[in-house]
């Protein structure tokens, strides 16, 4: 858990948020009691507003190979349901707050999983771009199918998954400005664990640094999609606009 601490310790040192997403079963189901749950649950009473916690499968493993490799995609509809649901349960249990956003293993899903998360209420699924672009035949970011708001994620860290090495900070920068300058929405996604080094550590707080610019907002994705769906932020001709008078 210290490579989760340092990394979190980076995000609250710039008050930047974020959303933690948790496997609810590796091995055996978190317990309430655990070390990690409390750790989560303490770190968000300390930071209100810069924390949340999605719904990262059940147990993130490989289950059929659909889109490559997915842990719901390709399964049963009672079989992706009951994962769902015994997925929020414990994850409930352990962070104590409501469940409202899911992000797969692997990136994938597929409409039955859209009808399950739904059906469970969980109105807002993360997975990848490139996932998305390909299944949903949809390139706009966020998009709604199947009842459900669809917000991919966009970056990474990781240029390649089989060394785990990283995109160079430049390269990030030069991402985040493309985006920046198009007015669209960059959801960057990261796993704490790769972050074992002050190297590393050091290129999460300097791209951090970079972004925090005057008309930037940071949001949780549990934040910016409950506001997407309430209608306090929109798209507008040069951005996006965010207004919480109108909830």
């Amino acid at each position: 858990m210290d490579a989760l601490k340092a990394v979190n310790e980076i995000f609250i040192g710039e008050q930047v948020p974020v959303t933690h997403g948790v496997i609810p079963s590796r091995g055996t189901p978190l317990d309430e009691a655990d070390a990690f749950c409390e750790y989560v649950r303490n770190t968000s009473t300390a930071h209100p507003g810069l924390f949340d916690v999605s719904l990262h499968g059940y147990a993130h493993e490989a289950e059929t190979d659909f889109r490559g490799q997915s842990e719901f995609g390709g399964l049963p509809a009672d079989e992706q349901g009951q994962r769902i649901r015994d997925g929020i349960a414990i994850l409930e249990d352990c962070v104590d707050e409501p469940i409202d956003t899911f992000i797969p293993p692997f990136n994938t899903y597929d409409q039955t999983t859209v009808v399950e998360l739904v059906d469970a209420e969980i109105p807002i699924v993360s997975g990848g771009d490139w996932f998305t672009r390909d299944y949903f035949d949809i390139a706009d970011i966020p998009f709604t199918a199947g009842g459900a708001l669809h917000i991919p994620q966009t970056h990474a860290f990781v240029s390649d998954w089989e060394t785990a090495a990283f995109y160079s900070l430049e390269d990030m920068i030069a991402a985040f400005d493309r985006v920046y300058a198009e007015g669209d929405l960059y959801i960057q996604m990261m796993h704490y664990q790769h972050f074992t080094t002050n190297e590393r550590l050091d290129q999460l707080r300097s791209l951090l640094r970079h972004i925090n610019r005057d008309g930037v907002g940071f949001m949780t994705l549990t934040a910016f999609g409950n506001a997407y769906l309430d209608g306090t932020i929109e798209r507008v001709e040069e951005g996006w606009e965010y207004d919480p008078s109108i909830a």
